[in-house]
């Protein structure tokens, strides 16, 4: 027989021994042999296995991160509340069912053979899908899968990043750009993109037209070589200029020779774009031939800057803080911060050298924000990682309460969304320079409707035909005010 029994110790505590009664001779005898052994260490280690468990399953279930488990059948045994909350489902509806039949019909095929692939390895990253929500929703989407044993059995654990907003960030930066180069291609302004040793990078039709070279003879050529000799040393300075970075934008009047021999006159405008891993900045010219016409007052001051960014997708640590001691650990900080080890303890000091110096009071406000509301947050802020790479994270997370309502941790997840910051920033960057280019260039540019009703136009083409303001020629409302003959604008339309 075996049983568990409390006794008091010398000093009065109780102690739970598992008691074993057997029965046994004794010199002949029919005895009863007692063994017993005190448990409380194993008492304690199953309490605090099923309190980490339930907490796991916490952070789980509520992770902001969308999280699901199959098994080596691909069936869906566990969903979270952020799987459900993106997807619109039901659990019930999830529970028995492949992911499989979630995706869109183009991806299948290659969903399986991404999972006899980790089957086979235990581990995927970053595999690429679309998936339609419950509402017809499309959403893009990366899965990282990994293999873990659970109660005996093998299961697929399966992280999902909604990429989504990262996708069409990225496909309007392709449109801003390529909205640029139309504009600097199609430009009935002659501009050219040259190195900072003067040597031609780029350059449009009407420099081609202006200048009389063809595009094959330009890329072989120095700036130098057009250049009017009396305006050499006046080209050297600007050069110096810009190299030592005094000038981002440098206007003047300049000569230079044509392919012809002819000289003309005109107003060079160069602005400056230095790129972030290049130790020389570039150069963009737009020229203005005012050898017989008058030059106007609008510069152009646009600043250029090609962008080429890669998306990388978000990575995410989870982390428990203990707010008695202020230690906290943080599982999978490898992804993000590159310290060593899966799992690792994150003490006060250690985690103020994580934290980006001028972010560090917002951090600890914030803690102390949600510790007395208890009531889960968000944040952006940024991380140091060990290299000393500056990241920018959103971190979102919640108190857990003891029995009696208090504070005693707060968990939650910390997701690198760096990559999304630069695109947001690079997509601001780059309307603000098409706008620029817009509003500041030279050229008369006005927008319409095809029945002629005026939408838009920069300030060169309000002072080009004599009106006082931009605001003056869209009071004209209709774009056939502009044409001595309307003849011209229908033709205009047909081509």
């Amino acid at each position: 027989i075996k049983f568990i029994k409390e006794v008091k110790d010398y000093d009065g505590k109780n102690i739970p021994l598992e008691v074993i009664l057997r029965k046994g001779k004794y010199f002949g005898q029919d005895v009863l042999i007692s063994t017993s052994r005190d448990i409380s260490e194993r008492l304690r280690t199953e309490k605090e296995l099923k309190n980490n468990e339930r907490h796991l399953k916490e952070i789980y279930e509520n992770s902001p991160v969308i999280m699901y488990s199959e098994n080596e059948f691909g069936i869906i045994e566990q969903v979270n509340n952020k799987f459900l909350e993106v997807f619109g489902y039901d659990k019930e509806e999830l529970i028995g069912t492949s992911f499989f039949e979630l995706l869109n019909e183009k991806f299948q095929e290659t969903y399986q053979l991404d999972r006899v692939l980790f089957w086979k390895n235990g581990i995927v990253k970053d595999a690429e899908y679309s998936i339609q929500t419950k509402n017809g929703r499309k959403l893009n989407i990366l899965i990282d899968s990994k293999l873990i044993n659970y109660n005996n059995s093998k299961l697929c654990l399966s992280v999902i990043r909604d990429v989504t907003e990262q996708y069409k960030y990225q496909s309007e930066l392709a449109s801003s750009v390529d909205r640029f180069y139309k504009l600097f291609e199609n430009a009935p302004i002659a501009m050219c993109i040259t190195s900072h040793t003067g040597d031609f990078l780029d350059f449009n039709k009407a420099f081609i037209k202006l200048f009389g070279y063809s595009a094959d003879e330009l890329k072989t050529m120095n700036v130098v070589a057009i250049i009017h000799p009396d305006d050499a040393e006046i080209d050297e300075k600007i050069i110096c200029q810009i190299q030592g970075k005094n000038y981002e934008t440098y206007t003047t009047e300049k000569k230079y020779i044509k392919k012809d021999g002819s000289v003309i006159h005109t107003i060079l405008n160069i602005i400056t774009d230095q790129e972030k891993d290049s130790l020389h900045p570039r150069s963009i010219s737009q020229i203005v031939d005012i050898t017989e016409i008058e030059h106007s007052n609008e510069l152009l001051k646009n600043k250029q800057e090609i962008l080429d960014l890669t998306l990388e997708a978000s990575k995410t640590i989870l982390w428990d803080i203990n707010l008695s001691t202020g230690d906290a650990v943080w599982k999978n900080i490898e992804s993000i911060t590159g310290a060593k080890g899966d799992e690792i303890l994150v003490d006060r000091a250690r985690f103020k050298r994580f934290i980006y110096p001028d972010d560090y009071v917002f951090v600890k406000e914030s803690i102390g924000y949600v510790t007395n509301s208890k009531e889960p947050y968000t944040i952006d802020f940024r991380l140091v990682s060990e290299n000393g790479d500056i990241k920018w994270v959103n971190t979102k997370g919640q108190v857990k309460l003891n029995e009696n309502g208090e504070p005693t941790n707060i968990y939650g997840t910390l997701q690198d969304i760096t990559e999304k910051k630069k695109y947001e920033e690079a997509l601001e960057k780059s309307e603000e320079k098409f706008r620029q280019l817009y509003e500041r260039n030279l050229s008369g540019v006005y927008r319409s409707t095809v029945d002629g009703q005026v939408l838009d136009c920069n300030p060169s083409f309000a002072e080009i035909l004599g009106y006082d303001s931009v605001e003056e020629v869209l009071e004209t409302g209709n774009a056939l005010y502009f044409y001595s003959n309307q003849t011209d604008r229908n033709g205009i339309i047909e081509e």
